[in-house]
């Protein structure tokens, strides 16, 4: 079953965390967790390519919530002074 960033796909193209599926009893068929119906392996997988999308956007507003570190902003002040000298 493949797995991207903590998301395994699922028969029929759906996707669930890893850790609900280590939960789960898994099945003895050799096409488990492989997807079926249109997608063939070609191209991105649009149920996943949705899921990576909203852990990036999770992580990303994380980051963007951080305050900036102080000698971070004295950095950047330092390089606004230096600009304006020049």
């Amino acid at each position: 079953m493949p797995c991207i960033g903590g998301l395994c796909k699922l028969d029929g193209g759906a996707a669930a965390s890893c850790g609900e599926l280590m939960k789960k009893p898994t099945h003895s068929s050799p096409d488990a967790g492989m997807p079926s119906g249109g997608h063939h392996g070609h191209g991105p997988d649009p149920v996943v390519e949705e899921a990576i999308g909203r852990q990036l956007r999770k992580l990303y507003d994380e980051v963007a919530s951080e305050p900036v570190p102080d000698r971070f902003a004295e950095l950047l002040r330092q390089l606004e002074q230096q600009d304006g000298k020049g």
